[in-house]
């Protein structure tokens, strides 16, 4: 992790070696006069690349006339290449020539099973580029949402020259979310560009939502492809063909492949119709991207059993698998993850989840939803500080979902409950208390991806150095790194309460190395710096880059006086209806809902729907009043005879009403005395809150 070479950073590997289960990232080469700065993860020649995580890798150009190519892998070496790519988690990798995932030059390797996902190519093959006599087998791969500045967002292939049904195999790929430059005639294909000699023989694939000026699914420029038993947006007539031979058979569609959802790319078995790609194609490849045999009979009609795409619909996948993990019966999170396939929901049960398989929880790339069974005060992970809670650093997209938990007393260098690398996933609904970072994010560190939390509760977590150590800690809260390879992520986080959290600067975030973030209906309030005044809520540092908050509807402490480097941005939005504030958001204080708020806060009745989530981290509907509030609680309008809104049912509030006694509900705050909520303020309201006294919130 974070090597420099001047090729393969990350690995070299000899002929006929065997990288299997590594994980790989950060690194990256430098082009110089030796070397041409290929393999920012890893440079192979013959060799077995199976079961890795290869993320946050470059390959880079410091010499004006390299070509660097594979910001993954990078494969060379000769034709008759019997070396394979297979069941790799491929990631946020940047190539500043071709090959964004994969640079597959001169080779024939098996390229199988892999998640090739969110990697960029300054030119071409934001997924893979495949060029030069290069004749893989690309098959049960998922290519999503690659970028590449002028062609090939998805796949990229020239150079082939192959002959007559020798071309490229590229079968039951699912080539989706892609986008690529165009502009020119010859960049071509938002999902596969095939140039100058290009070929590929396209069979049971799906390419949708792919984006090209030239091609949005398919382009050919001086080249050829054959394709059938394909879905692709636009059908035929959308192919874009110059000078080139798009042979097109029997068995392809133009329909919407109906993914189960977003980043989710199985296909729905459960909808009336099905998906169209369900039981399309005579052959297929044996198993799927999961390893799940291939045929199987979807739809009951047995002409045809074999699905387009990456994943084969299975029995199981017609309703979201659960797995239940219970403590009291010995099982660890962990082990519940380890058992699951894509689209399992694991549910938590109540109940205090310590020791082995109950920290340091990945998720290892699975597309999972890992809930608690009744709420966060119920589920507690607590590391007794032996790591930390979470990590999510294999790709995890929008799919992987985390719901429920409090972690408390993680401990690590960077982010003390929750560490998120060069991933995506949905983090909602959790108390992030008592946990320590002694580099940065003393409860969540998140560099790379554009990771989602919201009705997140993150109080009284530490960043603080170790005892001797050079370095200072950052982000009491939250601490994010944007990429220096990548232009920055926008990162959009939504009612979170940070308070009471500590770190030598930034004691609720920190922002570094170009880091992007918005922040919507957040608090944050009361947090310490212990290193530096003026940095207590926020602090935006320009190493590496400058970065950018972005505030809208959120209350924190000191309002835009907040600390800045030159070259950052603090977006303090004060424009009517987004304003943010700076006031006292008076919690409650009362355990364990101290930091839910008081009838008179400030940050009642002044948050946004836009971007907020329909519920609170209790499940009250948002919003139950005439707005939204700041934070992760709703306020609960009213509780039953809290007259006066102070979160309890008494004395206080039968004098609220004495004093509203037969005046107009419609006046002022009067509604609030109308316990009974009828049309008149009179002695049945204060007999109903006689029955309430004593009472208080329960959230």
């Amino acid at each position: 992790m974070g090597n420099f070479a001047k090729e393969g950073a990350g690995i070299h590997a000899g002929e006929g070696t065997q990288i299997i289960g590594n994980r790989i990232i950060g690194n990256s080469t430098v082009t110089n006069e030796l070397g041409y700065g290929n393999g920012g993860g890893i440079y192979g020649s013959r060799a077995v690349i199976e079961g890795n995580v290869i993320a946050g890798n470059a390959a880079r150009n410091s010499n004006q006339s390299a070509e660097p190519a594979g910001g993954g892998i990078f494969v060379a070496g000769g034709y008759a290449y019997s070396g394979s790519i297979v069941g790799n988690v491929i990631a946020w990798n940047l190539a500043e020539y071709g090959g964004g995932g994969i640079g597959c030059y001169n080779v024939s390797p098996q390229i199988c099973g892999n998640k090739v996902l969110n990697n960029h190519a300054v030119k071409f093959g934001g997924g893979m580029d495949i060029r030069d006599f290069s004749k893989p087998l690309v098959s049960n791969n998922l290519v999503a949402q690659n970028t590449a500045g002028l062609g090939g967002g998805g796949l990229w292939f020239q150079n082939i020259n192959a002959k007559p049904d020798e071309e490229p195999g590229v079968i039951n790929n699912t080539i989706v979310q892609n986008s690529a430059g165009g502009g020119l005639p010859d960049y071509v294909g938002g999902g596969i560009g095939c140039y100058s000699g290009g070929a590929a023989n396209i069979v049971n694939c799906i390419l949708w939502g792919n984006v090209c000026g030239n091609g949005s699914q398919l382009g050919l420029a001086d080249s050829k492809a054959v394709v059938s038993h394909s879905d692709l947006a636009g059908g035929q007539a959308a192919v874009y063909v110059v000078n080139s031979t798009l042979v097109w058979q029997d068995g392809n569609i133009a329909a919407d492949p109906m993914f189960i959802g977003p980043d989710d790319y199985r296909l729905d078995w459960q909808s009336n119709p099905i998906s169209p790609c369900i039981d399309k194609c005579p052959t297929g490849t044996i198993d799927d991207i999961r390893g799940y045999a291939r045929p199987f009979d979807g739809d009951g009609i047995t002409n045809y059993e074999y699905d387009m795409g990456a994943y084969e619909m299975q029995g199981n996948d017609t309703e979201s698998t659960i797995i239940y993990a219970d403590g009291d019966l010995g099982d660890t999170i962990q082990a519940a993850i380890d058992s699951a396939t894509d689209g399992t929901t694991i549910i938590v049960k109540d109940g205090t989840y310590t020791g082995p398989g109950n920290y340091d929880i990945t998720c290892k790339g699975k597309v999972l939803t890992i809930q608690s069974e009744n709420g966060p005060a119920a589920c507690i992970v607590d590391c007794q500080q032996n790591g930390r809670g979470f990590r999510f650093d294999w790709g995890e997209q929008a799919a992987t979902v985390l719901d429920g938990f409090t972690i408390k007393n993680g401990r690590s260098d960077r982010g003390g409950a929750i560490y998120c690398l060069n991933a995506s996933p949905v983090i909602r609904n959790c108390i992030l208390t008592g946990n320590r970072a002694t580099s940065r994010g003393g409860a969540v560190y998140i560099a790379g991806g554009s990771p989602s939390i919201k009705n997140t509760i993150i109080v009284q977590n530490t960043a603080e150095k170790e005892a001797g150590a050079d370095n200072e800690a950052h982000g009491g809260g939250i601490a994010f790194e944007g990429s220096v390879f990548f232009d920055p992520e926008t990162i959009g986080l939504a009612n979170l309460t940070i308070g009471d959290n500590s770190a030598y600067t930034g004691g609720a975030v920190c922002l570094e190395q170009r880091a992007s973030v918005v922040l919507r209906n957040c608090i944050l309030w009361n947090n310490e710096a212990t290193g530096l005044s003026g940095q207590e809520e926020i602090a935006l540092y320009s190493s590496g880059g400058g970065s950018t908050l972005t505030m809208k509807y959120c209350d924190a402490r000191g309002g835009s006086d907040q600390y800045v480097e030159q070259g950052s941005t603090l977006n303090w939005s004060s424009a009517p209806g987004e304003a943010n504030i700076n006031a006292d958001p008076l919690f409650l204080g009362l355990a364990p809902h101290q930091y839910t708020m008081k009838g008179n806060s400030p940050c009642i009745n002044t948050g946004t729907t836009t971007g907020a989530p329909t519920t609170d981290i209790c499940g009250t509907t948002r919003p139950t009043g005439p707005a939204t509030e700041m934070g992760a609680y709703e306020f609960p309008w009213p509780i039953p005879g809290d007259c006066n809104l102070d979160c309890r049912v008494n004395i206080l509030d039968l004098i609220f009403i004495r004093n509203k006694l037969n005046q107009s509900i419609s006046d002022g705050n009067n509604w609030q005395a109308n316990a009974l909520i009828d049309t008149r303020i009179n002695i049945l309201d204060l007999i109903f809150v006689r029955t309430r006294l004593n009472t208080h919130c329960t959230q």
